[in-house]
């Protein structure tokens, strides 16, 4: 109760005075039930993402496997496997005049 008392800026006696007991011990019990709740809540969410996380591992393992399929064929057929996934040259100058617009030659 002083905490409460403290918190209105009045002193403990005044809420006994005034019977605010009970009413301050229902606050709480509400406030307790509502913890327990957001309890139940942090619970419900450390499930949901372990499950995400089993996903995710699942979906890794698939691009390993992916990946070491790769390998094996290039392997297989005598290839650099590093260079089926290497980035590909950008596009020459003459690629891209063909795509530019010509330029205007009104208002000059």
């Amino acid at each position: 109760m002083r905490a409460v008392a403290a918190r209105a800026g009045c002193s403990p006696t005044s809420l006994y005075d005034r019977e605010l007991v009970p009413a301050v011990k229902e606050a709480a019990a509400e406030q307790r039930a509502r913890l327990v709740d957001r309890r139940r809540g942090v619970d419900q969410r450390i499930v949901a993402l372990t499950e995400q996380l089993a996903a995710a591992l699942r979906q890794i393992d698939g691009w390993i496997e992916r990946w070491a399929a790769v390998e094996h064929w290039a392997l297989t057929y005598d290839y650099d496997a590093d260079k089926i996934f290497a980035p590909l040259p950008g596009p020459g100058r003459a690629t891209l005049r063909v795509l530019r617009r010509p330029r205007s030659t009104q208002g000059r």
